[in-house]
């Protein structure tokens, strides 16, 4: 329960010697309320109100009017169980203008626990450390009600079973549909693992009603073959609660139990038997026997079969984990890869980058191709050959006579950059799947492109191999780009430099790199990643020293073209004189140009801040577009930073 202050016995000396106003002397003790300790809680000024239920949380607002730009914590009751807590500290636009301090004040609670009693629920609201309560209380009248009022009651799925070595299942945000939501497997109460969803699919939710829900498969460890049960369970988000489907079991399937439980079997046999044998039949005792057989042998069946396919699901664990380690152990094919010689290194002394392309860090690339001739392991479809390598002045594609695992990361090195700025409008695939990186740019026109993928590779066999694509519409090729080596290798495991020096431009293009710092999740599309952007955004690059630094946005998608107006820059803290153009082929999507110069002694290291007013901010669900709540205001695919030396 929140405590209420005592008055010390130092103020109650103080209130019976002293007339204070309507202080009563004679019976000081009907003043404890109106007294009360300096700087104690109630001795603050709070206010608040509860709003209602939006969206399956608890809104509304408190604040103290004494700190008005500190938030305070609200606690949630039912009768004196504590059944929630949360602060109110987001930011709300009517509090703002009605001078509520900073306006950060606003709370979106959910409950934690219910109580061990079916509803009907009076859910209190206190401001923590206080008697303070907020008005009014919420009424809670049935059970789905407080259900959808729980912590991760905002998600959905269902656990599917367990294939190739995983727990495959989906879920879904039904307030965030684009969240890729994060799922924990948990063995009992151990923690496993905890990965964001992948690939997209449409699902069938409750009533019949479909989205496009995010699949997962939770890969099992190799402690599980133990001979043990085990039951595994699926949580979503920062909650505990589970999936539909969970838990799932997983083993035991040795031999022994299978003897175990056969010899069961056969003891209830053997009883029967006897039982038969006591009785003077006076029907046909073959057909009797052969009704019987049938029927005991029914049990036999099934323990085989659930014992032969638990130990398929085992022997998938062994085999998935067979697949992984060979993808981090390349096979040493002559004909394809040529690695690297060793090199001593000592301890905590790291060593200098090096020009040459080579595998940096020690790691070996699983394919490596010389493009500066021709060679039976690349075939150019859309692209040609020329005398460094190949010309890239178009969209095209690279088919690579290699076997790869279906997830990779490339580097890829070149030269003949006449405008930095035009890598902002390259698209790199691999599979069918675009990829997220980043393209180096070196003021003699040297280039690089390290890049992850961030979708499913395609079946298709037209989508093997390497893709470039450039975006016409956004920018004309120049036609003077070469690629001369390409380099494959696990997913996450390029090496993070390839240039000795740092470039002069960087292009990064936003994807699995980039969905933090305020920017959210990729979406995947036509034109590669795009992200959306949140109030402001923080993107951090090493580039070489400079006076004065140019940045390009080449297609900048607004969530409504009043913003645009309204964009900011800073790079480093000094402000971006930004330009903002409408793109000729299409009127809904911008280009953004900015200039800004630094002032010396700066080390490599920048930090591009975008940002909006909080008063230009909505949400698609507040501007009536959809359900989403986020706060968004910026679709963007690619940002390019360029270092004009002066």
């Amino acid at each position: 329960m929140a405590r209420r202050p005592r008055l010390s016995g130092e103020l109650q000396a103080v209130s019976q010697s002293v007339h204070f106003g309507q202080f009563n002397v004679q019976n000081p003790q009907e003043n404890v309320e109106q007294i009360s300790e300096p700087g104690s809680p109630e001795a603050a000024t709070y206010d608040g109100r509860v709003a209602g239920i939006e969206n399956d949380a608890i809104v509304g607002w408190a604040w103290d009017s004494a700190r008005p730009y500190d938030p305070v914590a609200v606690e949630l009751y039912i009768d004196d169980l504590l059944v929630g807590r949360g602060m109110a500290d987001q930011f709300d636009a009517e509090l703002a203008r009605t001078r509520h301090g900073n306006g950060a004040h606003r709370f979106e609670l959910r409950l934690d626990r219910l109580p061990a009693r079916l509803p009907p629920f009076l859910v209190r609201f206190v401001i923590a450390d206080t008697e303070v309560e907020l008005s009014p209380s919420i009424s809670v009248a049935t059970l789905d009600e407080a259900e959808r009022l729980l912590v991760g009651s905002e998600y959905t799925g269902q656990v599917t079973g367990i294939a190739n070595g995983a727990v495959t299942g989906w879920a879904f945000n039904r307030r965030n549909p684009h969240e890729q939501p994060k799922v924990t497997l948990r063995d009992g109460d151990k923690e496993v693992l905890t990965l964001a969803a992948g690939e997209q699919a449409t699902m069938v939710m409750e009533g019949g009603l479909t989205a496009n829900a995010f699949r997962f498969q939770l890969a099992l460890p190799g402690d599980v073959l133990d001979g043990r049960l085990h039951a595994f369970s699926v949580t979503v988000g920062a909650s505990r609660r589970e999936l539909a489907g969970s838990p799932v079991l997983f083993g035991a399937s040795d031999v022994g139990s299978i003897g175990r439980s056969l010899a069961a079997v056969l003891d209830r046999i053997e009883k029967i038997e006897r039982r038969v044998d006591a009785i003077k039949p006076t029907w046909d005792v073959v057909q009797l026997e052969k009704q019987m057989m049938a029927k005991l042998m029914e049990p036999v069946d099934l323990l085989l079969n659930v014992h032969r396919d638990s130990i398929d699901r085992e022997l998938s664990v062994v085999r998935r984990r067979l697949v992984e380690l060979s993808l981090h152990t390349p096979g040493m094919e002559a004909d394809l890869i040529a690695p690297a010689a060793g090199e001593a290194l000592i301890e905590h002394v790291s060593a200098p980058l090096r020009a040459e392309f080579d595998a940096l860090d020690r790691l070996v690339p699983i394919v490596r191709v010389d493009l500066g001739s021709p060679t039976q392991l690349v075939r150019p479809h859309g692209l040609e050959w020329c005398a460094s390598g190949i010309s890239v002045g178009g969209s095209g594609s690279l088919e690579l006579d290699a076997i790869v695992p279906p997830s990779v990361s490339v580097v890829l090195r070149g030269a003949g950059a006449r405008e930095p700025a035009e890598f902002g409008a390259i698209v790199v695939g691999f599979n069918g799947s675009p990829m997220s990186g980043r393209f180096d740019v070196d003021e003699g026109g040297s280039w690089a492109f390290t890049g992850n993928m961030i979708g499913q590779p395609t079946d298709s066999p037209a989508g093997r191999g390497l893709q470039i694509d450039y975006l016409s519409d956004i920018a004309n090729p120049g036609g003077s780009l070469t690629l001369s080596d390409m380099a494959i290798y696990g997913a996450g495991r390029a090496p993070p430099h390839v240039f000795q020096d740092p470039p002069t431009t960087v292009a990064v293009d936003l994807g699995a790199e980039s969905a933090h710092g305020g920017w959210h999740s990729v979406e995947i599309g036509h034109r590669g990643g795009v992200c959306w952007m949140g109030e402001a955004s923080e993107m951090t690059v090493t580039i070489r020293a400079a006076g004065a630094y140019r940045i390009y946005i080449p297609e900048v998608r607004p969530l409504t073209p009043e913003i645009m107006p309204k964009l900011q820059m800073l790079v480093d803290g000094e402000p971006v004189a930004v330009r903002v153009s409408r793109l000729a082929r299409n009127q809904g999507a911008y280009a953004v140009h900015g200039t800004c110069t630094l002032p010396a002694g700066a080390g490599d290291t920048r930090v591009l801040r975008i940002f909006f007013p909080n008063d230009a901010v909505r949400s698609p669900a507040e501007l009536g577009f959809n359900e989403d709540l986020r706060p968004l205001t910026i679709a963007v695919r690619c940002i390019v930073i360029s270092a004009d030396a002066a």
